[in-house]
């Protein structure tokens, strides 16, 4: 079913259904040399360490790089959601003023009952691709979003659940990327992110369903056609820096109250 709302942001909704979850493996502890070995192919068989955000003050700051504002892109990462901190819980945003009044580039976010993938038009208007879902607690789950040709399209575990076909190109402004942190007028102003992060992926290219389901539990090495922006925060267990892996170097810095685990989705 589809659903439509007016004002200054219009939002395409598939109500979203009898989907499985995939459940994380659990504190695992670090994996060992043999497992921290490279394969001789696109992946690797490494997944030692999550990001873990205690939703007050917390998050990763990624800044400016032209690399990560392509015309077409996918976003992807696995979420592992300890509360719901507030109605309004970004995941990956553009670090602009405000969700509502200032637009810039996209975002990954859960609000109202919505997860959204959010998309700036201009300045001060956004649009969305959006599904009808609140994210279970304990429990991890693959979100993935991708734009191209005006086209844009939201998918759970795999799974398209929403999509918008007539999405202007995205406005992108000088802003950087903040993980686990987000401003919006309607929920109080700024909102955290309170669980678990791993495995964050951007693409200048829409990958296909496919491709989407066929490496979302697989450890990527940095290497791969498209792939602009990777954080495995497998780098270093003390390392006050998450580490992007591709040859961009689009490292972003830790703040505040957020650490490595080794509670893990895939090994």
């Amino acid at each position: 079913m589809t659903t439509f709302r007016s004002g200054w942001l219009i939002v395409f909704v598939v109500l979203f259904t009898g989907c499985s979850f995939r459940g994380p493996s659990g504190d695992t502890g670090p994996l060992g040399p043999a497992g921290l070995a490279a394969r001789n192919d696109s992946t690797s068989s490494r997944n030692t360490y999550a990001l873990k955000f205690l939703g007050n003050d917390s998050y990763v700051r990624i800044p400016y790089s032209p690399d990560l504002k392509a015309e077409a892109i996918t976003v992807e990462l696995w979420v592992y959601v300890d509360t719901l901190v507030s109605q309004f819980t970004p995941l990956i945003a553009a670090a602009n003023v405000d969700e509502r009044n200032m637009a810039d580039g996209y975002s990954i976010k859960f609000e109202s009952g919505y997860c959204y993938f959010r998309l700036a038009q201009a300045s001060n208007i956004a649009g969305a691709c959006a599904v009808s879902y609140t994210p279970p607690t304990k429990q991890w789950i693959h979100l993935a979003a991708t734009f191209e040709r005006k086209q844009a399209t939201l998918y759970i575990n795999g799974r398209q659940v929403a999509q918008s076909a007539d999405s202007p190109p995205i406005f992108y402004g000088s802003h950087g990327l903040t993980v686990g942190l987000g401003y919006h007028t309607d929920f109080g102003g700024y909102s955290y992110f309170h669980g678990m992060l791993d495995e964050i992926r951007i693409w200048n290219y829409a990958r296909s369903p496919r491709q989407i389901r066929q490496e979302m539990d697989k450890k990527l090495n940095g290497t791969q056609d498209g792939l602009v922006g990777y954080w495995d925060f497998d780098h270093n267990e003390w390392n006050p820096l998450a580490i992007d892996e591709t040859r961009y170097h689009n490292n972003g810095l830790l703040e505040g109250d957020v650490y490595y685990t080794t509670s893990i989705p895939f090994k």
